[in-house]
C-alpha cells in the first residue's frame, strides 16, 4: 500500500477490506482530540454575512495559531469549530497541556475581541490517519466521534472531556465529574467531566436526556402528554365518585 492509487483500489475492492483494516490498524495511533467551538455564532449570524463572516475567520485564524504552538493539527473546520489533533507518541504530555491551551485561548481571544470566548470538548484515543490522495488528509475514529457527541453538551465557555482523557492526565484535581453519558454510536458508557472554573458548572440529573434525539425527545414527550391525558382522566372520575 505504497501510493495512493493502491490505497484507494483496496478501499473499493471488496476482496481485500481485510488488508486494508490492517492497513488502518497500522495507521491508527493514540492522540488528543479537540473540539473548539466559538460561543455565541448563532446571535453573531442574525447579521448581515459581511459583518459576522470576517469574525468567525478571524476566530478561526487565532484558535488554529494557539493548536499549533501547542504541538496540534487542524484537521478540518466545521463552521465555527476547530477539531484538532494532538499526535507524536506522547499521548498523555499533550493531554497535559490541554488545560493550557484552554486559557490561552481564552486570553488571546479576549484580549482580540472582547465578544469573543470559546468552549472545548476533549477526548483521547486511536484513531485512523485516512489519505485518499486528491482530498485532505482525515481522522477516523470512535474518539473522534465520541468528543463530537461531548462537544454537543458543552456549556458556553466550558470545557468538558472525557473519562479517556482524563486517564491520560497526571493531575485530575482540576476537573470534576459530569456523569456517565449514553452517546448515540458510542457502545459504551462515557464518563463526562467539566474543566473546573471555567463556565456554568453544568449540573446534569439525567444525563440520558442530554443525548436523546430530537425525534425521541419528541416522541417522550408525547407520552408523556398522553400519560397527563390519563391521569387527568382518573382524577376527575374519581372526583365524580367522591361527590356521588
Amino acid at each position: 500500500m505504497d501510493s495512493e492509487r493502491t490505497t484507494r483500489d483496496i478501499i473499493l475492492n471488496k476482496e481485500k477490506l481485510g488488508q486494508f483494516s490492517e492497513y488502518l490498524e497500522r495507521k491508527s495511533n493514540g492522540m488528543v482530540i479537540s473540539f473548539i467551538d466559538l460561543c455565541g455564532s448563532t446571535e453573531l449570524k442574525k447579521y448581515p454575512q459581511r459583518e459576522w463572516l470576517p469574525k468567525i475567520c478571524q476566530f478561526l485564524a487565532i484558535v488554529t495559531d494557539i493548536v499549533d504552538e501547542q504541538g496540534g493539527k487542524v484537521i478540518k473546520y466545521i463552521g465555527d469549530e476547530v477539531v484538532s489533533v494532538f499526535e507524536d507518541g506522547s499521548g498523555g504530555n499533550k493531554a497535559n497541556r490541554m488545560e493550557s491551551l484552554v486559557i490561552e485561548c481564552n486570553t488571546r481571544l479576549k484580549n482580540f475581541e472582547e465578544s469573543f470566548s470559546a468552549k472545548f470538548a476533549f477526548d483521547y484515543g486511536a484513531n485512523a490517519q485516512i489519505d485518499l490522495g486528491n482530498f485532505p488528509i482525515d481522522y477516523l475514529g470512535t474518539p473522534i466521534d465520541r468528543c463530537a457527541r461531548i462537544a454537543g453538551i458543552v456549556p458556553k465557555n466550558g470545557a468538558l472531556a472525557s473519562d479517556k482523557f482524563l486517564e491520560q492526565l497526571m493531575n485530575r484535581d482540576s476537573w470534576r465529574p459530569v456523569g456517565d453519558f449514553s452517546f448515540k454510536g458510542i457502545d459504551s458508557l462515557t464518563g463526562v467531566y467539566q474543566l473546573k472554573n471555567f463556565g456554568e458548572p453544568l449540573i446534569i440529573e439525567d444525563p440520558d436526556f442530554y443525548t436523546k434525539s430530537r425525534n425521541e425527545l419528541l416522541s417522550d414527550f408525547k407520552n408523556l402528554k398522553k400519560r397527563i391525558e390519563f391521569l387527568q382522566e382518573e382524577l376527575s372520575l374519581h372526583r365524580t365518585k367522591s361527590t356521588s
